[in-house]
């Protein structure tokens, strides 16, 4: 696999590994450290084996050449096509006073359906399985799953469909009145754990889930919070050789506790790794997370 190139200022350039899992590396390659104090100290090791140590604020920029030369972001390139260029993107984070392609609700939930429905998402914990993508690659996607749950869709479903309507129309996803049954609101529960992620992807760019048009994203966990991370890093919507592809710049949005977020369906997005020192499923970063056509 490429190496990623990290550019301090005063000219040094730092090869590393993608696939190692040092939360530094990790950090600077998922855009993470882009949201910390300039003055935060880091430290890397080289390849010649010396102890590198500088601030976040010398970083100049992070070059992420993707898998086969395809810039990281884009979507997959279709059969028969020629395969893009080799290039590389640098991402930055969006301007404060830049429109925000999101709806976020906090406290969406009342007390007691919270915590419902975190009651009924431990009791299945027996049920969750590895989450995979369409293609099966490997190493894109970390986390467990459950699908369909029949306890928790029931809650979720009506109070999903009840605020979508809005959210719709303020991203001008919707031309005219919009009105939603439940029943047609694609339902799943998410939990990611230490080291868990998802690198960027969208959730509507296969045939099997073509027809999506508006994401939503329920947080929720156990309290006291006993994990670190986790944050959705939400790309701004471009278009490159006629396919939906990540801007250069992204809005890092916290997992906030009972707080739901709705997002286009083609907008590319990732889930920053997550760090949970205890690994025990109650403390993960659960979600309920699913997608409509409008």
């Amino acid at each position: 696999m490429n190496p990623v190139t990290v550019i301090l200022q005063g000219g040094y350039a730092l090869e590393l590994d993608p696939e190692d899992r040092d939360p530094v590396i990790q950090s600077l390659i998922s855009g993470e450290v882009f949201a910390t104090a300039p003055d935060r100290a880091l430290e890397l090791s080289t390849a010649g084996g010396e102890r590198l140590r500088f601030r976040a604020g010398a970083i100049v920029a992070v070059i992420m050449p993707g898998a086969g030369g395809e810039p990281i972001g884009t979507l997959e390139t279709p059969p028969g096509a020629d395969a893009p260029p080799k290039a590389a993107i640098v991402y930055k984070r969006a301007a404060p006073d830049a429109v925000e392609p999101y709806v976020l609700i906090e406290n969406f939930l009342p007390a007691a359906e919270h915590d419902e429905v975190l009651r009924r998402t431990l009791a299945a914990r027996e049920r969750f399985a590895p989450s995979k993508v369409d293609d099966n690659e490997p190493h894109y996607r970390a986390s467990l799953v459950l699908i369909d749950e029949a306890a928790i869709a029931d809650v979720m479903r009506p109070r999903i469909a009840a605020a979508l309507p809005a959210a719709a129309a303020q991203l001008g996803l919707a031309k005219g009145p919009v009105r939603v049954e439940p029943s047609t609101v694609e339902c799943q529960v998410t939990a990611h754990n230490d080291g868990d992620f998802y690198r960027v992807h969208n959730d509507a760019g296969s045939p099997r889930t073509k027809h999506r048009t508006l994401s939503y994203v329920y947080y929720f966990q156990s309290r006291p919070k006993s994990f670190q991370g986790g944050e959705l890093r939400l790309y701004e919507v471009a278009i490159k050789d006629g396919f939906y592809a990540a801007g250069e710049s992204y809005w890092l949005i916290e997992p906030k506790d009972n707080a739901l977020l709705f997002f286009p369906s083609h907008a590319m997005h990732e889930v920053l790794p997550v760090t949970c020192a205890s690994r025990a499923f109650e403390d993960s970063r659960f979600t309920v997370n699913g997608w409509v056509a409008v």
